[in-house]
């Protein structure tokens, strides 16, 4: 049972422990969030309530959602922070009231349904497009200290390097369809190094690789997230390709604290890459997720894999593995939670998912 929200109480306290020399600069102010609702936006409105609680910062977090009635339907224990203030719009086209002057800005907000790319590439492209260029208007209103921009390890494109460096240029097909994500946000990024070349915003811009952790969706293509819906199912564990596509993953705990310290000690105009440089092939991986599950169940036998060696489209790369020297060098950051952990402590969380409800 978790003793404050939605996430492990332990993380949280890893979360304050490595900010704790940065929250001088978050007393009394004002967020400005984007995506909020998403996977990485709960992750960084309980974080920040959490610190918000613990050491009296005074902040005032403004949150645009599509719905707030859905989310807080979904998430009814958010309704007793008082200092969350939601906006109901469109993130191609909201408006806020003037009187809203952030201190900082996360926008993280991009189309939530996973097939989208394949079957409306077109309005994938729109509202990441669109969403960075509506809230990088509005920026140019407000007179924030650092500005946020997620962006993904997509930008690369389809390549076969070791470990992706900021500066390496994307190889992405435009003129195929399919690639309106990746063109979204290798477009979004360059709006905001125009935007920060123009107009001086304090933009910063964060490459987000693969993700493990609580509110990962199980059904969505996310791959470790689907190996974990087998693990809880009983097995067994499917493999659809042939396993040989190499992946790393950030736990979202470690994301958050990441994120966080490039929104407030970042440089201004930098790209950083985040996630993990810890590689496995999804085959390992879904044998590691098979281990993990008979520790955290106690089962007698590990759950069968099964690699079905079929043929699966991907616009990723068969590596995808980011370089975090610069995010090391810069800014003394690290993997700190391995992914053995990472996993179990998912499986922990959705084993226990219908937590206060």
């Amino acid at each position: 049972m978790r003793k404050y929200l939605y996430l492990f109480e332990e993380d949280l306290t890893l979360i304050s422990d490595k900010l704790n020399q940065h929250l001088k600069k978050l007393e009394n102010s004002t967020f400005f969030i984007t995506g909020g609702t998403g996977i990485i936006g709960k992750w960084i409105l309980e974080s920040l309530c959490f610190l918000n609680e613990r050491y009296n910062l005074n902040l005032t977090i403004y949150v645009l959602t599509r719905s707030k009635e859905k989310f807080l339907t979904s998430y009814p224990l958010f309704r007793k922070f008082k200092n969350i203030v939601f906006f109901e719009g469109d993130v191609r086209n909201f408006s806020i009231d003037t009187s809203v002057n952030p201190s900082y800005v996360i926008h993280g907000a991009t189309e939530s349904a996973s097939n989208l790319n394949l079957t409306d590439p077109l309005k994938m492209f729109e509202v990441i497009v669109k969403g960075i260029w509506n809230v990088l208007e509005l920026s140019k209103k407000w007179n924030s200290k650092s500005i946020l921009i997620l962006s993904s390890g997509a930008v690369y494109g389809k390549q076969e390097k070791n470990f992706l460096e900021e500066r390496d240029p994307g190889y992405i097909n435009f003129i195929n369809p399919f690639s309106a994500y990746t063109v979204g946000k290798a477009s979004g990024e360059h709006l905001a190094k125009l935007y920060f070349h123009t107009y001086k915003l304090s933009i910063k811009i964060a490459r987000i690789f693969a993700v493990i952790g609580p509110h990962l969706p199980l059904d969505a293509h996310f791959a470790i997230g689907n190996f974990i819906k087998n693990a809880l199912d009983g097995g067994p564990i499917i493999v659809k390709g042939d396993g040989s596509p190499i992946r790393s993953y950030l736990y979202l705990g470690d994301l958050v604290i990441w994120l966080l310290k490039i929104l407030l000690e970042g440089k201004t105009g930098e790209v950083y890459n985040v996630g993990s440089d810890k590689p496995v092939s999804i085959k390992e991986l879904a044998k590691l997720v098979a281990s993990c599950t008979k520790r955290v169940f106690q089962l007698e036998k590990e759950i069968e894999v099964i690699v079905e060696k079929k043929e699966v489209f991907s616009s990723a790369s068969n590596i995808y593995v980011p370089s975090i020297e610069k995010a090391k060098k810069e800014l003394g950051l690290r993997v700190f939670t391995p992914l053995e952990k990472a996993i179990e402590k998912t499986l922990k969380f959705y084993k226990n998912k219908d937590f206060d409800r």
